[in-house]
């Protein structure tokens, strides 16, 4: 699993995959740069998805540069992620996967947004 910088305005996150998954994630700019934040992110290197339940769906839909499978993939990681949710509700627990969540549920918003044109539910 990679340390990674954090999305914008929120806490550093995780990340299991590749460095080049983790550059093109960087590149679209869901990342702080790791070597002027203030919050010390740095770079593990333990491969492994702790919730591929629906980790792997999220990437996909980060790593997606054709606009018309875009939204495709992120239909397909809410969905997964929704499934999850689902699963996870009557349970006790799960603290730091529903976190996990509520961070990809953003990246996610922030995608369809700067990606798709959907309006800026957040702004005040």
């Amino acid at each position: 699993m990679y340390r990674i910088g954090h999305p914008v305005s929120q806490k550093c996150a995780t990340f299991s995959g590749s460095l080049r998954i983790l550059s093109a994630i960087y590149r679209r700019g869901f990342l702080c740069d790791l070597k002027l934040c203030r919050r010390r992110c740095r770079i593990d290197s333990t491969p492994k998805i702790p919730y591929p339940d629906w980790q792997n769906e999220y990437q996909a839909a980060l790593l997606e540069l054709d606009r018309e499978k875009l939204a495709y993939r992120i239909n397909s990681a809410e969905t997964a992620i929704f499934r999850r949710m689902q699963e996870i509700a009557e349970n006790a627990g799960h603290d730091a996967e529903r976190q996990a969540i509520q961070d990809a549920l953003a990246g996610l918003r922030v995608l369809k947004r700067d990606s798709l044109g959907f309006p800026d539910w957040e702004k005040k």
